[in-house]
């Protein structure tokens, strides 16, 4: 098979690259296509792709052969889609031009920018002749639905390989601080009134998944998600899932069961290799970093910064970064039990951070899924690496220090979670010292882990018969 995937996020990147590898070691065809986002981290990531052999498709350097906006929408629709609404561009066009310019201006703008997205993925298609096309998820606030649309037009299925959890709480908790999303003005309140779906209210406030502009675009090219507030509720044929929780999880927030395919996910395959040989590869890692080689792990990815957001983050405790990181890490460099190794987001470049270092905390350069495995205690904020940590069996900490209360891990007794300093800190003292805590919150954590992964080195083979099968499907 000739697979084309899309990278949208660096998020995204390390879940589809290892499939994009494996797919290439069982004979098929990956080809990556970065198309809208720009980020020091898109050339890191073809370089990585070049140095396996695997085409990577920069739309910042090479774009798709643009068929005609025209010809990308003069075809019926694809059968998942609406017909593009030209009765609705063009009254809408009329209302805004006279109610809100601004809003006007940014409605063709997203006409153009989505519309000129499906000729690109049809050309993109053509030219690479594709048999199917793979996404790390879809998002209203992205172009995915408009590659999805392109996909169909030329008879091409999508599959769904996500990295990353969302209930339409995380969005809501940032959009409450962010006026665009706010019901603020007339465009705000006709989007909500033509189309409710898109509404949310969160702690009293009514707001949208989406800018009106783009909102508006997306229903009148008829590519909208049928439950915005509920990623990956578009149009793509399946979504596989990382686990029986993960598809728990997502129906929970709107999506259809029988979407879902619980295959688990490359990161468990990878996963499971450093399990086969963890002690010697913590040794590697102590080594490498320099690190006492008799001491057991604490593993910290360091939360990124959220502080710069529009609106801030009022409720946290600390006002800038330096102070919110500084206060991360005190309590762990206290502590003399563990060994204490950072990882870092995929946006955040290493040697920017190196000053965070003392004695017994490094910063690792490995992949955090190359880290889990290696861990006997796992100290994290609200991140969906949370579940990597529980299907290893590894007891955690889950401080919530941007108070986004989000309600992931809040119900597995062996994540234990507060929002407060204070008990953070003693949480950390407590396992630091009595080691007979950590071991019974490791006894649990292990009876949870079988719903939160497949550690078994399957997980890649079980998507490629998803793969095949969703393009037998179609092509029956």
């Amino acid at each position: 098979m000739k697979v084309l995937i899309y990278v949208h996020s660096p998020t995204w990147f390390t879940e589809l690259s290892l499939l994009g590898r494996y797919l290439r070691a069982t004979g098929h065809e990956p080809v990556f296509f970065i198309p809208d986002f720009q980020h020091w981290t898109m050339h890191h990531i073809a370089e990585q792709l070049a140095a396996d052999g695997i085409p990577c498709i920069l739309a910042c350097d090479t774009p798709p052969p643009r068929m005609s906006w025209t010809d990308a929408h003069g075809l019926p629709p694809s059968g998942t889609a609406r017909r593009f609404d030209q009765r609705l561009a063009s009254g809408l066009r009329g209302w805004l031009y006279r109610t809100a310019p601004q809003i006007e201006r940014e409605f063709r703008q997203e006409l153009r920018e989505l519309g000129n997205t499906v000729a690109d993925a049809r050309s993109l298609i053509r030219a690479q002749g594709a048999d199917i096309v793979v996404m790390g998820g879809d998002n209203a606030n992205y172009t995915t639905a408009a590659l999805i649309e392109g996909s169909h037009a030329e008879g091409v299925p999508v599959v769904l390989v996500p990295s990353t959890m969302s209930n339409g709480l995380e969005e809501a908790e940032v959009y409450t601080s962010d006026p665009r999303y706010h019901l603020n003005q007339p465009p705000a309140h006709l989007a909500a009134r033509l189309f409710p779906q898109w509404l949310y209210r969160h702690k009293g406030l009514p707001l949208l998944r989406c800018p009106p502009a783009r909102l508006l675009a997306l229903e009148t090219l008829g590519i909208a998600p049928p439950q915005p507030w509920a990623f990956n509720s578009g149009f793509a044929e399946v979504i596989t899932a990382e686990s029986p929780a993960m598809i728990d999880y997502a129906a929970a927030a709107g999506l259809p069961r029988e979407r879902m395919i619980a295959t688990g996910s490359p990161s468990d395959d990878a996963m499971f290799t450093v399990l086969q040989n963890a002690p010697q590869e913590r040794r590697r890692l102590y080594e490498e970093l320099g690190l006492p080689h008799d001491r057991p792990m604490l593993l910290t990815p360091l939360p990124p910064d959220f502080l710069y957001v529009n609106g801030g983050r009022p409720q946290c405790d600390f006002q800038t970064y330096a102070q919110l990181a500084k206060a991360w890490l005190d309590p762990l460099a206290e502590q003399d039990t563990f060994n204490v190794v950072v990882a870092l987001h995929p946006t955040v470049e290493i040697d920017k951070m190196r000053h965070l270092e003392q004695p017994n905390v490094r910063i690792a350069a490995r992949k955090t899924l190359e880290l889990v495995p290696l861990c006997d205690l796992y100290v994290a904020s609200v991140s969906s690496t949370i579940r990597w940590a529980i299907g290893c069996g590894k007891p955690v900490i889950n401080y919530d220090v941007y108070r986004y209360r989000y309600t992931d891990f809040m119900n597995i007794d062996a994540v234990l979670f507060t929002e407060e300093y204070d008990e953070y800190r003693g949480w950390i003292r407590k396992l630091a010292e009595q080691p007979g805590e950590l071991e019974l919150l490791r006894q649990k954590q292990v009876r949870n882990a079988p719903r939160w992964g497949f550690l078994d080195g399957r997980c890649s083979e079980r998507i490629l018969d998803v793969l095949t099968d969703a393009v037998q499907r179609r092509a029956a």
